[in-house]
């Protein structure tokens, strides 16, 4: 059975923030004027951080969205993506909202299964259904004071991103099939050793098939159609331990009929 995604063409995410290479790159301006203050793009600390001259994608970064807060901890959802529903690539130019905002929870047992929420607009979610703490406090002592346990910060330090489309042949070797060694002389041939290797790890990529380490969510708890996947986030970040410090997948589908993002976690294969 093909794989249900709703970008046929799969990108690689390249995380941009690196200011003195910016005149190495012609798609990344400083903030518009009119941008700072908007609450869609909230301004940084520093507001040189530069952004997509076309495109809008936000990795991390603040937000005023409202409806993204954890059900259990009462704290703010951290922001982990952002796409810009106008770049033509991804096919999303008829949603009714500019950025399509990516959240989720790792300090509760909110991470333990499938969160669904609806995009109402640019600046308010609404979460449908999500795994509820066995306790009050959450359950790893994750973001307490006085613990060994990491803190999530209310948000990740934002960036821009790139998107990079893969390769027939790289997209070939991420549908085959793992049930073998990846790595055995017969296999993928006709890819590069070097470029196997950087493949077969979890990587932030938006639409194709991804290096799976799971299902993930793929019903639409309103009108129970298929989710197709739509991205694909690893523990990757500016913040030097990374989101946890652990390596997961998060899976992403979305109903584009009912506005409707579903997203679990899985550990490594």
């Amino acid at each position: 059975m093909p794989f249900n995604t709703l970008i046929e063409q799969g990108y690689l995410v390249t995380l941009v923030n690196d200011l003195p290479t910016r005149k190495q790159h012609a798609n990344i301006i400083v903030y518009d004027a009119e941008d700072v203050g908007h609450p869609l793009f909230p301004p940084a600390p520093d507001t040189t951080m530069p952004v997509a001259a076309e495109y809008r994608h936000i990795f991390c970064g603040p937000h005023e969205v409202k409806g993204a807060e954890c059900p259990n901890c009462r704290q703010p959802m951290p922001r982990l993506l952002a796409l810009d529903t106008q770049d033509p690539r991804l096919g999303l130019t008829d949603l009714p909202c500019r950025l399509l905002p990516l959240f989720f929870c790792f300090r509760c047992d909110l991470c333990m299964d499938a969160l669904f929420y609806r995009v109402h607009a640019d600046t308010e979610i609404g979460i449908l259904s999500y795994n509820k703490n066995e306790a009050e406090q959450p359950k790893y002592g994750w973001g307490q004071e006085g613990t060994d346990h990491w803190v999530q910060p209310p948000f990740y330090p934002g960036t821009p991103i790139a998107l990079r489309p893969l390769t027939v042949d790289e997209q070939r070797y991420l549908r085959m099939d793992w049930k073998t060694d990846p790595f055995s002389s017969e296999w993928a041939t006709f890819l590069p050793k070097e470029d196997q290797i950087d493949l077969y790890r979890h990587r932030h990529q938006i639409g194709g098939q991804p290096l799976l380490a799971g299902n993930s969510p793929d019903i639409c708890p309103e009108c129970q159609a298929p989710m197709p996947f739509l991205a694909s986030i690893c523990d990757e970040c500016l913040r030097e331990d990374g989101f946890t410090g652990d390596d997961f997948q998060l899976l992403v589908h979305f109903c584009r009929t009912c506005n409707i993002v579903g997203m679990d976690m899985y550990n490594p294969m």
